[in-house]
């Protein structure tokens, strides 16, 4: 589906910018595991943020230095739990914070299309889960190569650091890169807000 410009104002209550975080054992997204979800609304200062105890031991290094090194110790000292546990929690999050009870949902990320979303849709199907099709994806790359030309990079970094002078801070944490995603598409005014969405699967 094709959301023309303005019409997303209709949907606003119902937009979440997410950000997932996850490891493994290569770059192909069936070898890789959640650890940790930031979700915030658009609409309101309300966020979501829990860590997950990724399926997959020893736990594997980061992809880059520019990772973080996931360890036990940071897992339990972030109270990482099952991801049915947070799945739960996910879902009580949106349903609570959403304005529009009929209207679907709609997650904005980073490169959505080529990894939250299909992370996500992977890491359900490990878990016997299946997201309501009434929730549909937005990827905030194709829209930021859109808003702002002629840029040599469009990592969610290199934006921040474009519009707001400074790199994100706690880069890789998932709340942190969803809230600095935020602060971007608010800057870019979201009255210009079109494109894509597709939906779950």
């Amino acid at each position: 589906t094709y959301i023309e410009l303005n019409k997303f104002n209709s949907l606003l209550g119902n937009i979440f910018i997410f950000d997932l975080e996850y490891v493994g054992t290569s770059s192909n997204l069936k070898d890789c595991f959640i650890w940790d979800i930031g979700i915030t609304h658009l609409c309101s200062n309300a966020v979501f943020e829990v860590s997950i105890i990724p399926d997959i031991s020893p736990i594997p290094p980061p992809f880059s230095e520019d990772f973080v090194q996931v360890t036990h110790e940071l897992l339990q000292s972030r109270k990482a739990g099952t991801f049915q546990n947070a799945w739960v929690q996910l879902n009580q999050f949106i349903n609570t914070v959403k304005l529009v009870s009929s209207g679907p949902t709609i997650f904005m990320a980073h490169n959505c299309f080529k990894s939250d979303k299909l992370m996500l849709e992977i890491d359900c199907g490990r878990h016997k889960i299946r997201m309501p099709y009434s929730w549909y994806f937005f990827d905030t790359l194709i829209y930021c190569r859109k808003m702002i030309l002629k840029q040599p990079s469009y990592t969610l970094n290199d934006i921040h650091k474009f519009m707001f002078n400074k790199e994100i801070q706690n880069h890789h944490f998932a709340i942190s890169d969803a809230i600095a995603l935020k602060n971007i598409l608010l800057s870019l005014d979201i009255n210009m807000l079109e494109g894509p969405i597709y939906p779950s699967y």
